[in-house]
């Protein structure tokens, strides 16, 4: 028997015994993704749009509230001095991803509502030192209809990529959150990412761009049921 005669054979055998897997229940997740494309969502950010940027500024005396502490990686009720942000609508919104299955068909994976992004700038009392974060923010909701395949590797993720712009539009900063952001079936939860960036800049951020991908290999799997 060749080559070729034998390795078709194989192919075969193997075809049979997932379908009859699937067919038993061993395999509740045998349609998957191999790959997502990219998706770019991005806020709005020149004076044209029919959203303004909303100004927030600490007042002499006041205290941040606390939950805004750990947004900022900062301790409970840090002293802050100066504290002011910017916050923008992000479009579209929402903002929708979907999956396109290998066997066909297609459906909405899950999608961000109610995003913003803001830009947070504040000095600290005792050294002077001036700082910036740049945050976006979001609720992910799930569809029910796929999630993360439960044999991705550690190093398969979505990626969250951001970059600051001017009011011209141009690039000031790039950032990007590399930290392992996955979806499960029920998902229905507060989402953010963001760093910090060169408080020189503050006063030139305008508003930003982002996008998202998928790295590693991540694939998606159906929900049950």
């Amino acid at each position: 028997m060749s080559e070729y005669e034998i390795g078709r054979d194989f192919q075969e055998l193997r075809s049979r015994v997932e379908r009859l897997e699937a067919f038993l229940g061993h395999d509740r997740m045998v349609v998957e993704r191999r790959g997502v494309g990219v998706a770019t969502i991005s806020p709005r950010i020149r004076a044209a749009t029919d959203t303004k940027p909303i100004h927030w500024k600490l007042k002499k005396g006041e205290q941040l509230p606390p939950f805004v502490y750990s947004r900022l990686s900062l301790p409970l009720m840090a002293q802050l001095d100066n504290a002011e942000s910017t916050t923008w609508a992000w479009t579209p919104e929402p903002f929708i991803w979907t999956v396109n299955w290998d066997g066909g068909g297609s459906d909405e994976f899950f999608r961000l509502q109610n995003q913003s992004f803001t830009k947070t700038r504040w000095t600290t009392p005792n050294t002077g030192q001036v700082n910036a974060v740049a945050q976006f923010s979001a609720t992910l909701v799930a569809s029910g209809k796929g999630q993360d395949h439960p044999n991705n590797p550690n190093t398969a993720f979505i990626r969250v990529s951001m970059e600051l712009r001017n009011s011209q539009g141009g690039p000031l900063w790039a950032l990007e959150d590399g930290t392992i952001f996955r979806v499960t079936c029920q998902d229905n939860r507060q989402f953010a990412c963001g760093s910090r960036f060169d408080a020189g800049l503050y006063d030139l951020v305008a508003g930003a761009t982002g996008s998202m991908d998928a790295v590693g290999g991540y694939r998606i799997a159906r929900c049950e049921g």
